[in-house]
């Protein structure tokens, strides 16, 4: 008897011998349902020439379908690419690089595993190491593709040579790998997954409003839920006024899954974020400026303690967290002068502003002599002294205007929470047993596998994404 499993509201009516369950459940992610409320996902078994089928034209449905050669890819958008697709030039984290070696003189896997819990907030796992060992891998592959990167960069916290920018952009590396796809591929845009179908031995169909597609192999790779205010406000642990929330409503889709067929989520308050905007805006939009931030943070000692407004998830978290609480330091003229257009009034409600740092000082709670020594030490930068944390010298502001305070903000960017799989990137249930018939890679999978990113989560996650499409793909090549 098959067990028809929805997650969406669809135009096609429920199978006559399914099961319709609401995906939007209320209860806390990590929540687990009793055995009598969740359904039935087989127990393996059936094998039948059925093409798989990847939910999720982002980089690691992408990546999975150059590997399976023969699939049907849905993606529910015009276009492919994902969240990724439309960003800017990325960042990378791989380990034993040739370049790595010659510029550190520890490099490699292991030594970036050592330093796992002081970047993230977490002890590293199998998963972690697996990835760091493959990603040298990782990059070579995509070089194959034609992507090149930028020399490494030092991630601040290890002081080693880890982090490499892509010279593409989004576009340009959603338009490479797309070009790889082999001719098997059968993409099918504008095409939404509504749902899973299973029977007695597992997966048997995903469902869509055209109807069911049967297949015995499922990838899901449809991305995370950073841009689902709900589900963010959810499970972070940050105070939600620091947040600054860009609601999308059409993710989640894997957590809405997750949850209905009782599918344990793993680690899912670490959600990487994008650091040094202003937080107070009150309608949740993201208060970027046009180009660098004229910030700098601070903490209570009134010492830097992040290159503002370019870092990423684990550098901005990491020290955000040790220096807590902390401050955007800033003038008024500066914010004025850098905020989108129409928005000055409204960036400078946020402010804080005072007659001199002094009294700034006094009134935020801020060290006065720890803050006078870092203003002198951000003239020098300005200068042309180099900054220690890698800000460059032209990005410095100018702080001789109004000197104002304000609470910083965090923009979601990704989610490390996801669908608990096994070592070969197989969905697992409440009981730790294998769901017959489906796979998890990406961002749904928490960037790979839930517990990569510890409390804070990690820059150049995008090499795990990557490579747990790599990982799931082989797997299901073998079933």
């Amino acid at each position: 008897m098959l067990l028809g499993f929805l997650l969406a509201c669809s135009s096609e009516p429920p199978l006559d011998t399914g099961e319709a369950v609401d995906s939007r459940a209320t209860e806390p992610m990590d929540s687990a349902d009793t055995a009598a409320d969740c359904p039935s996902l087989g127990e393996g078994g059936a094998e039948d020439g059925s093409l798989p089928v990847i939910i999720g034209g982002g980089f690691a449905g992408l990546a999975a379908a150059i590997d399976l050669e023969e699939a049907i890819l849905l993606e529910s958008s015009a276009a492919l690419g994902g969240r990724g697709g439309s960003a800017g030039n990325r960042r990378w984290r791989f380990a034993g690089t040739a370049e790595q070696a010659a510029l550190d003189e520890e490099s490699g896997a292991a030594a970036t595993f050592a330093e796992w819990e002081r970047m993230t907030g977490a002890p590293g796992t199998a998963d972690t190491l697996a990835v760091l060992e493959a990603s040298a891998a990782v990059r070579a592959r995509l070089e194959g593709f034609g992507l090149a990167f930028d020399q490494p960069s030092v991630d601040f916290i290890t002081g080693r040579h880890e982090l490499f920018r892509a010279l593409d952009d989004g576009p340009g590396i959603t338009a490479r790998l797309v070009a790889a796809l082999p001719s098997g591929i059968d993409v099918r845009l504008g095409v939404a997954a509504t749902g899973l179908v299973f029977d007695t031995f597992g997966v048997s169909g995903v469902e869509t409003p055209d109807g069911v597609i049967a297949t015995r192999r499922v990838l899901l790779a449809s991305g995370g839920f950073a841009g689902r205010a709900d589900l963010v406000a959810e499970v972070t642990a940050w105070p939600l006024d620091t947040l600054a929330l860009v609601d999308h409503p059409e993710e989640g889709w894997a957590y809405d899954m997750a949850r209905a067929l009782c599918l344990p989520v793993g680690t899912p308050s670490a959600i990487g974020a994008m650091s040094g905007r202003l937080g107070g805006l009150g309608d949740g939009l993201a208060g970027s400026f046009s180009g660098e931030p004229p910030v700098i943070w601070v903490g209570a000692d009134g010492a830097r303690f992040a290159m503002e407004g370019v870092t990423g998830s684990v550098q901005g978290e990491a020290a955000w967290a040790a220096n807590s609480p902390a401050f955007v330091l800033t003038t008024e003229e500066g914010v004025r002068a850098g905020a989108p257009e129409g928005q000055a009034d409204r960036f400078s409600a946020a402010l804080r502003c005072f007659d001199s740092f002094d009294t700034l000082a006094a009134a935020e709670g801020i060290d006065v002599a720890g803050l006078h020594a870092t203003l002198a030490a951000v003239a020098a930068y300005r200068a042309g002294e180099p900054d220690p944390l890698g800000r460059d010298s032209a990005l410095f502001p100018d702080l001789s205007g109004t000197p104002c305070a304000a609470d910083p903000g965090r923009l979601p960017q990704k989610t490390f929470g996801g669908v608990e799989v096994d070592g070969q990137g197989r969905a697992l249930n409440g009981e730790g047993e294998v769901v017959p018939g489906l796979w998890v890679a990406g961002e749904a999978a928490g960037m790979g596998a839930p517990g990569l990113g510890g409390q804070y989560g990690f820059d150049g996650s995008l090499t795990a994404v990557v490579w747990s499409a790599w990982r799931a793909a082989a797997s299901m090549r073998e079933r």
